[in-house]
């Protein structure tokens, strides 16, 4: 091709055809302009696609990352939720000397037992550093991200970069103070002092209490708060990647329609509904002679018989045909009793 155009610009050069030489040397420069732009046009569309790739990368590296900080703080809720029992009853009194005597463990690890969270945000960071071009329902997404990340990690990490310094130092004071430290530690001996203290003492209970409203009432929350906002996050993801829910995950309400019903607690006159809306339970509540809700939250069932809303603990109660006849809620500073009823 360049011999070609060169043997006629040779051609019109020996015929002195200067005008005609000059028109088709400019026509040439345009081609190999408009060549190059087409080129270069090409070249950015192919590093257009390949960014476009990378970012579609990205969020499905992210969406693996979400899964498993969805479990993680699962584990964390389900540590908490047994905490969260064990701490009412030593608060309330409810624990009797041969009920410690059979499981002392249960009881000594309350405070003396944890982990932090440690949410990963690896896949996040590279989302936020490495994507290209992004459309609006990428930003849109991006934008829910970062407040699930900046903000819900962020107060959860707070947490967890104190919890090791707690623990640490419950032990000293416990090795410190207390005679029955040797005693069961090595030699697995539980005293009478020992029940005491645990079960008793003014200073312990006091302790119970402030683990209670720092670590149940705050890390759990943290943890609940990130978990259920990363659901919703990881579905949105799943959608938007067309990737396969895992029903581990987001659970399909279809397997927790017992919950749906109407309750009420003693302490209130206030009504309270479980229904179903577009595959995601919701707890209403209204003032007995209205017909309209007042509010509304997520809910969310974690097995058959374990639930979280909010930030509190639930548990379903059954009778003895296997038919839910009420449930317990835990806020962290009390607990209140719901009965089903017809309505």
């Amino acid at each position: 091709m360049i011999k070609f155009f060169r043997k006629i610009r040779q051609n019109l050069l020996n015929k002195n055809k200067v005008g005609k030489y000059l028109l088709y040397a400019i026509g040439e420069t345009i081609l190999v302009v408009v060549g190059i732009l087409i080129a270069l046009n090409i070249n950015n569309k192919n590093e257009e696609r390949k960014a476009a790739e990378n970012t579609m990368l990205l969020f499905k590296k992210l969406h693996k990352e979400l899964e498993l900080n969805i479990k993680t703080t699962n584990n964390i809720i389900n540590i908490y939720r047994n905490k969260d029992s064990i701490a009412y009853k030593i608060i309330n009194k409810k624990v009797s000397k041969e009920e410690f005597r059979l499981n002392p463990q249960k009881y000594l690890n309350l405070l003396i037992t944890g982990r932090a969270t440690n949410i990963s945000d690896e896949a996040f960071q590279n989302l936020i550093n490495e994507k290209g071009n992004t459309s609006q329902t990428q930003d849109s997404l991006i934008l829910k991200l970062k407040s699930l990340y900046g903000v819900n990690k962020h107060e959860i990490d707070m947490m967890d970069a104190k919890i090791g310094e707690y623990i640490f130092w419950v032990i000293e004071k416990q090795k410190n103070e207390q005679d029955w430290y040797y005693q069961y530690y090595n030699f697995r001996t539980v005293t009478n002092e020992m029940l005491d203290y645990f079960l008793l003492d003014p200073t312990y209970i006091n302790e119970v209490t402030y683990y209670k409203t720092a670590w149940l009432g705050e890390h759990s929350k943290d943890n609940i708060e990130f978990r259920n906002k990363a659901i919703e996050r990881y579905s949105e993801l799943s959608d938007y990647l067309n990737i396969p829910i895992d029903s581990s995950i987001t659970k399909n309400v279809k397997n927790f329609e017992h919950y749906i019903g109407t309750y009420k607690s003693n302490q209130s006159e206030i009504i309270y509904q479980i229904i179903k809306r577009n595959n995601q339970l919701i707890w209403t509540w209204k003032n007995g002679a209205s017909d309209n809700p007042f509010g509304e939250i997520n809910f969310y069932p974690d097995s058959k018989t374990y639930f979280t809303i909010g930030n509190s603990f639930g548990k379903l109660l059954y009778n003895d045909n296997s038919e839910v006849t009420g449930f317990i809620r835990s806020n962290v500073i009390s607990r209140q009793e719901f009965k089903k009823i017809k309505y």
